[in-house]
């Protein structure tokens, strides 16, 4: 079976990360319906809403779709109470790096994207080498689809810090978006030599030399390091059913 690069987005649509490091927000967390996670996951808590609306509306005795549908918007009102109270920490001290920070992560996983981004530019007008707010910008720069200047961030980002990992992973899905695919596996390649166990870069590396025509072969590599949910979803979306006897 060939790849094609609508596969490789949609794959790296899934497993581009999201989270942030210690300095942000934590979020709650709770047993859970599978695929309907992976929405939440990513910090699509309104996708993910919608999608438990509609499992409950189907069986209203879906009793994880429930729970989980009221820790996200429980979620949701944390992070809407934690921008108040960085505005006020904003109020007493403007030139607090962290506060923006942090508040444009909240903003950020409330979908509030220009916003987080304005936050981001004040952290590093504050703080010129704090490499997560360009590596925060670069993702949000992903999202909507300014490419170039996400790049840009990555690049930045890597100056400052060139042993993240998670900079080189996140500058490797643009530029393969961007149809760099060599220049991504590169990144992918350097992301893997300074963290080995980056199940996420292994499965991206895989995916875009895929792309580039080694196909199938590339699969035990592609999902080797990846956990068996991952892997299941992997086979399931390249069509091969995996023997569960």
């Amino acid at each position: 079976m060939k790849f094609n690069r609508l596969f490789g987005i949609l794959a790296i649509a899934i497993l581009l990360p999201t989270t942030h490091p210690a300095r942000s927000i934590g979020s709650q967390s709770g047993r859970s319906a599978p695929i309907l996670q992976i929405k939440s996951e990513l910090g699509q808590q309104q996708a993910a809403i919608i999608n438990y609306d509609r499992a409950v509306a189907i069986n209203s005795n879906y009793t994880e779709a429930c729970i989980n549908r009221d820790l996200i918007k429980f979620d949701l009102e944390q992070k809407q109470a934690a921008i108040t109270n960085y505005d006020r920490v904003i109020a007493i001290n403007p030139n607090d790096a962290d506060a923006h920070y942090n508040r444009g992560n909240a903003k950020s996983d409330l979908g509030q994207k220009q916003a987080a981004i304005v936050d981001y530019e004040r952290v590093i007008a504050i703080d010129p080498n704090y490499a997560q707010a360009y590596l925060n910008r670069n993702l949000i720069k992903f999202d909507l689809e300014q490419k170039q200047a996400a790049i840009i961030d990555g690049n930045r980002a890597i100056v400052i810090d060139p042993n993240d990992a998670e900079a080189y992973y996140n500058r490797g899905n643009t530029k393969y978006k961007s149809g760099q695919k060599q220049a991504a596996i590169n990144d992918y390649d350097r992301a893997i030599a300074i963290n080995p166990n980056y199940a996420q870069a292994y499965f991206t590396r895989g995916v875009v030399k895929a792309d580039l025509g080694q196909n199938m072969r590339l699969l035990p590599i592609m999902t080797a390091r990846l956990p068996s949910i991952l892997t299941l979803l992997v086979l399931t979306l390249l069509g091969v059913m995996p023997n569960l006897s």
